[in-house]
């Protein structure tokens, strides 16, 4: 190259180093007959390149065994993008390293040395904190792969996953040095555990022995306030359901960590349950093995002297003369959703029993004969046997129903859906018996046929001297009448239409007429959103609507092709059965959250509104990492979702409400991840499992203060956001 393009080259160099010095510093760099030959176009990209910022690296190192030498970072492009960038840097030391738009993924490259692997964009500065590797030896089975995570149990020792090389029968991995407990993972075997393993210098080889097929491994611990040893418990694993394999059965013990493991299991529908000495037992659970996954218990047995619940319920008998029925719900925080355990009337006495409790927190819910809720009360149980007297009593309610100036018949249900109904005459007044309830203020569905009419308000009760309750229902002759057609104009019969209200963001919904019109009546004056469908793939797209007292609205509701994305979950090449996903729109709006599930093959279609292109994706499994990233839907491609069994917890402290998640482009409100993922919801304190390894930053809602950080592999991240931020 000449002198002009040498310069050129050195001065881009520089260009990529340099800090917001704009084109004076252009100026001092390039001469005029290089500037001439380069032209106005590079020489404009030359200044964007300077006056881009870089990301700013420290890299930091706690062992004393390390000397001060150079280190390789590898940075690779990981939204999307393909580029990647190799930087010497010092160690200890800091630099900067430009990075261009997006994600990206940084790696300390040295067989010596080693690093979590860290997320960052242009803008951000990090920390890499460097351990000294020494090499892990075995032998092995034949594999053709291997990878061994490692938890540490030194204090801020390193927390990840390697690669490892396999040759033959032997294997080596590099590892941080330290004391951790070890997973060995292959694909399409039992995964090998070793505890305690202490990482020094020349640390005595480990054989290891894979066992094909499927695996299930968790932990038994004691409850919470009990010392109980977790050692030497009795875990069985039987299978569910009818037939040959309701036989099957299979024991291992746990060892003094609370762990065990099954190998080679078959896949199917599994209870597991474990027992201990004197009696101490733990609640089934049940769990799902796929073919080929190494499946793991997403929270611990829980061990316990078993107790048992006594609910006596009066009066006896229920307001239509017959026997209640006691339903009881687990509401353990460890599970995404109360798990019934039992359902069924009480005794001639009234009282109804329930054993093998386990200490914690249960749900007893009475109903009537009918099915209809009538009273909910939480129950702890602890170190003893408990006997809980729930008193369900009744009170008689009088009132009238109107819509507008005009009386309205219509069925009533107290507390909402599934719970007591009454109706209303022709004259609008209605009488009956319902919980009496501590609030003067009660939910109450109101569904009316002529005309059309289902809505959930809050009205105000009043109480008489005598007890007797009275309320006065007068709804808004507020009237939404249109029609559902196709992009024809042909009438589209029986539609589904959803009326939410935007400012209070509830919804309720109704059916369209054989000629396709409708008309709904009784909402609060306000702005709202209507959509309607007519099938698979038929929606229309949601229209705002301003309904006022005395006026009749009316709007036309076109039905169009939905916008159907579809895909397919696998962890390695085995499908991954009944996980959900979730659909957070961004370019469009629809009344509910678009989901679905997916099938024995993994496969899953999920519509979104028309006109869509682009939404954040959700996808959870109680047995598998929670994975969230936005998406832009491309037709005739079908979305392909690895997932793996690596993921960590993300912990909120002292988090406002509405706190978002980021990763991977996309945003999710965290109490819902917390929720769907099985995770717990206290104050000051968000918690989400099983998150997949990654960047991730907690915003408020408006993202006015963001705190951001790296989850590793089976690891835990902790994110603050200060408490009094609104």
């Amino acid at each position: 190259m000449d002198q002009n393009e040498r310069q050129l080259h050195v001065s881009g160099h520089w260009l990529r180093q340099c800090r917001g010095n704009g084109l004076l510093h252009v100026q001092c760099m390039v001469s005029l007959e290089a500037r001439l030959r380069i032209g106005r176009n590079l020489l404009a990209i030359l200044l964007v390149a300077c006056s881009t910022q870089a990301a700013q690296i420290r890299t930091t190192t706690d062992s004393p065994s390390v000397a001060v030498r150079t280190v390789v970072l590898r940075a690779e492009r990981s939204d999307g993008g393909a580029e990647h960038l190799e930087q010497p840097v010092p160690l200890p030391g800091t630099a900067d390293l430009p990075l261009g738009k997006g994600l990206w993924q940084l790696r300390v490259i040295d067989e010596h040395l080693w690093a979590a692997p860290l997320f960052l964009r242009n803008e951000d500065s990090v920390t890499v904190k460097v351990w000294p590797t020494v090499p892990l030896r075995g032998t092995t089975n034949p594999l053709t792969a291997l990878r061994v995570g490692f938890k540490p149990l030194d204090t801020d020792g390193a927390a990840g996953e390697v690669d490892c090389s396999v040759k033959e029968d032997s294997w080596v991995c590099a590892i941080p040095v330290g004391k951790y407990d070890l997973r060995f993972a292959s694909t399409g075997f039992a995964p090998e555990f070793r505890f305690n393993v202490s990482l020094r210098n020349d640390p005595k080889p480990i054989p290891l022995k894979f066992v094909p097929g499927a695996s299930l491994s968790g932990r038994v611990e004691a409850v919470r306030g009990v010392k109980l040893s977790a050692e030497g418990v009795t875990v069985t694993m039987t299978a569910a359901g009818g037939g040959e394999g309701a036989a099957w059965k299979d024991t291992a013990r746990s060892n003094a960590k609370g762990f065990f493991q099954f190998k080679g299991v078959a896949p199917g529908d599994y209870s597991i349950r474990g027992e201990g000495k004197g009696g101490l037992t733990t609640e089934p659970e049940h769990v799902e093995v796929l073919a080929g996954v190494a499946a793991e218990l997403n929270a611990s047995l829980l061990l316990d002297l078993p107790k048992k619940l006594t609910v006596i319920v009066f009066p006896r008998l229920d307001p239509y003369g017959d026997r209640w029925i006691v339903r009881m719900v687990s509401n353990n925080p460890r599970h995404a959703r109360g798990e019934v355990m039992g359902e069924s009337p009480v005794s001639n006495a009234g009282d109804w029993t329930h054993t093998r409790l386990i200490a914690g927190t249960y749900e007893v819910d009475v109903l009537t004969s009918r099915g209809e809720l009538w009273k909910v009360q939480e129950v702890t149980i602890e170190h003893d046997d408990v006997t809980v007297a729930v008193a369900c009593l009744s009170a008689t309610i009088t009132g009238s129903v109107k819509l507008g100036e005009h009386p309205l018949k219509a069925s009533l249900s107290f507390g909402g859906e599934n719970w007591p109904k009454i109706e209303s005459d022709s004259e609008g007044r209605f009488t009956g018996a319902i919980p009496p309830g501590e609030q003067e203020e009660r939910s109450l569905l109101v569904e009316a046929e002529t005309p059309r009419l289902r809505r959930t308000i809050r009205a105000h009760v009043e109480k008489d001297e005598s007890g007797g309750l009275h309320l006065d229902i007068e709804l808004p002759a507020t009237t939404l009448m249109g029609r559902v057609l196709n992009q024809d104009r042909s009438p589209v019969p029986y539609a589904l239409l959803t009326v939410s209200n935007l400012e209070r963001r509830d919804s309720d919904q109704a059916f369209g007429e054989r000629d396709g019109s409708f008309q709904v009546a009784g909402y609060e004056p306000g702005t709202y959103g209507v959509t309607a469908e007519s099938g698979p793939g038929s929606k229309s797209r949601e229209t705002k609507v301003v309904l006022r007292d005395g006026e009749l609205t009316e709007v036309d509701l076109l039905i169009e092709k939905a916008e159907t994305v579809r895909g397919r979950i696998t962890v390695g090449e085995v499908p991954v059965i009944a996980a959900d996903i979730y659909a957070f729109l961004r370019d469009t709006s629809a009344p509910f959250i678009p989901q679905a599930r997916t099938d024995e093959s993994g496969f899953f279609e999920i519509e979104l509104p028309p006109g869509t292109t682009t939404f954040d994706g959700l996808v959870i499994h109680p047995a598998f990492d929670v994975m969230f990233g936005r998406a832009t839907i491309q037709h005739e491609k079908q979305l392909n979702i690895r997932t793996q069994q690596i993921g960590g917890t993300v912990i909120l402290e002292s988090t406002p409400k509405n706190v978002l998640l980021l990763h991977g482009g996309a945003e999710v409100y965290a109490a819902f991840l917390a929720d769907r993922s099985g995770g717990s919801i206290a104050p000051g304190r968000l918690t989400v499992p099983r998150l997949e390894p990654g960047h991730y930053t907690a915003c408020t809602w408006d993202k006015a203060k963001c705190v951001n950080g790296y989850l590793p592999p089976h690891g835990t991240l902790t994110l603050s956001l200060p408490s009094e931020t609104h």
